[in-house]
Parts: C-alpha cells; structure tokens; sequence
C-alpha cells in the first residue's frame, strides 16, 4: 500500500538526515563532467545526444548553493506529490511518451502508470532511453502537438471568445 504524501515527507526528511554524509560523497562525485557523462549514457540510448553543452547544462545547478539539499529531496520524494498522487485525481486526459529503451525507469514503470484512468495515452517511443525530448524531438513534439491540438479543438470556447468575455462582459455583468 502507497504511502500517504505526509507519511512519505516524514519518512523522507528522516531519510535525508541519514543520508546526508553518503549524498553529499554521491553528489560531489556526480557533479564531476566525466561521471555525469558516464550517467547520462544510462539515460541516453543515443550517445551522440551526450555532448559538453548538455553536460554543462546539467552540471551547472548542481555547482549552486543549496544544490545538495534540492538532491537529496529529488532522491527521497521529499517535497511533495509524486507522478502517481496526480494521476490519481487528474481530471484532464494525460498523454505519457516513454523511451522503450529507459534504462533509469524501466518500460514496466511507464505501463504502470498507463493503468490509472487519467491516462488517455501510453506512447512508446523505439530505440529512445530516459530523455525522449532530447533523444527524438521531432518525433515526440509531433506527439505531444498532435495531442494538444486533439483536445484543444474539442473546447467549446475559442481563445479570443474567451479572453474577449474577460474584457468585456456581457450587456448587464458588471464586475465588482
């Protein structure tokens, strides 16, 4: 049975005193370009994507004030609502695009979270890992726009209707 969110935070603020000593070891390394590349090659299924400027990008928080304490909640779940406390309530319908080659979260995960009734679509992208943003952008962009514009042609306002009617009320609506 899941953890409750304020049962979770308990645990993990209690997690991340312990883990302390062992995450900041962890993170100093990790924080290293040549141990980030050697990570990002378990995300990346293509190993092309890896160069300095995505490495640079991702190093560059970690070199922050404060970065550790981000880390470890990243690591223990302990600020809040995982993918699985909003798929519960959700009442939009969710698309969800994942690498068939997730070597972070495996494929199982992603079909599991494809269970929860929020989610309209389980996409599978082959021959893609962890980042399918990076790995295949064209490809997962056309997903996600062809997705976004399903739904949006289904509102029954149109975008200028409604801001219009925000400017604007109707003859005897007065705001305030």
């Amino acid at each position: 049975q899941p953890f409750l969110a304020a049962e979770r935070v308990a645990y993990s603020s209690c997690l991340c005193k312990q883990l302390r000593p062992l995450a900041s070891f962890f993170f100093t390394n990790l924080s290293n370009p040549q141990t980030l590349k050697k990570v990002l090659k378990l995300a990346y299924q293509d190993e092309e994507k890896i160069d300095d400027q995505l490495v640079q990008a991702l190093r560059a928080p970690a070199l922050e004030p404060g970065a550790l304490d981000v880390f470890l909640a990243f690591i223990t779940y302990d600020t809040g609502p995982i993918p699985e406390d909003f798929l519960e309530v959700i009442q939009q319908p969710t698309m969800i695009v994942w690498g068939e080659n997730d070597q972070l979260e495996p494929i199982k995960i992603g079909r599991t979270l494809a269970d929860f009734s929020s989610v309209e679509e389980f996409v599978v992208l082959p021959g893609v890992g962890h980042c399918p943003q990076d790995e295949a952008p064209e490809q997962a962009n056309e997903i996600v726009k062809a997705f976004v514009e399903r739904h949006s042609s289904a509102s029954t306002i149109s975008e200028g209707e409604e801001a219009a009617s925000l400017v604007h009320p109707p003859q005897g609506e007065h705001c305030g």
